[in-house]
């Protein structure tokens, strides 16, 4: 019995082929795998094919077309950054961490933050529903929110405040300092300060003091009466990570 190792047509800079048929032109890339036909005789080649960098193919007919994939298993492309077992493909390490991330902390349904009929508070018109800690949280409708201090913003200038969410469903705020006085909106919203430990960001209100100055809980959020104008805006929604 013998048996014959062949390595031919190295294209990659680094790279590693084996078998007659095998192509690995992606920089560091490994192509383990002979074609089943015979090319010589005018069949069409199909030895592992791997183009991505640093990318592996294993298997006669795999292929690994993207950087940092790794198939194993013939008739089949690897076409993410994945390890990809014939059809089946398993998730990285990446896409594990990023699924954990998103059942720990991430915001599910929005509160819908807006003003209160009490105009020195505001509301949210639909559940909030957010995972903290890992735990999923919710907090019902509620019409009259207070402020859990008195934030001040100077007169003339922008202020934005932090609203978030506890793992016992609370809904507090929170600022960056006591007293702010940014120049413009985009450099308060900027300076918004992350939520408190097991609490997640619902959203933030922003606040463009008049010539009086603004201070919550003493001043209403009614355009043009306790300030210049109030925004409502919700947290962005987190989207469910793909597991590949």
């Amino acid at each position: 019995m013998s048996s014959t190792l062949e390595v031919l047509n190295i294209t990659g800079t680094n790279a590693v082929e084996i078998g007659k048929g095998a192509a690995a032109s992606g920089a560091g890339a490994i192509a383990v795998g002979a074609t089943q036909g015979d090319p010589d005789a005018g069949d069409v080649a199909n030895g592992a094919f791997a183009t991505g960098a640093l990318a592996q193919a294993f298997g006669a007919g795999a292929k690994a077309t993207a950087a940092g994939a790794v198939q194993i298993g013939a008739g089949t492309n690897a076409t993410t950054d994945s390890l990809q077992f014939q059809a089946t493909r398993i998730a990285t390490v990446a896409s594990v961490n990023a699924l954990i991330s998103h059942l720990t902390s991430a915001l599910l349904q929005q509160g819908a933050l807006a003003i209160s009929a009490t105009a020195e508070e505001f509301k949210t018109v639909a559940i909030t529903i957010a995972n903290v800690d890992g735990f999923q949280v919710s907090a019902a409708v509620d019409a009259t929110i207070p402020f859990t201090a008195a934030h001040v913003v100077t007169a003339l200038k922008f202020g934005a405040i932090l609203v978030q969410m506890s793992t016992a469903g609370a809904i507090t705020t929170k600022v960056v300092s006591a007293t702010q006085a940014y120049d413009t909106l985009l450099e308060a919203v900027a300076a918004l300060p992350d939520a408190d430990a097991s609490n997640i960001a619902i959203g933030y209100i922003t606040i463009n003091a008049d010539a009086g100055g603004w201070t919550a809980i003493t001043d209403n959020l009614t355009d043009g009466s306790g300030l210049t104008a109030a925004t409502f805006e919700d947290a962005a929604l987190a989207t469910l990570p793909t597991v590949v």
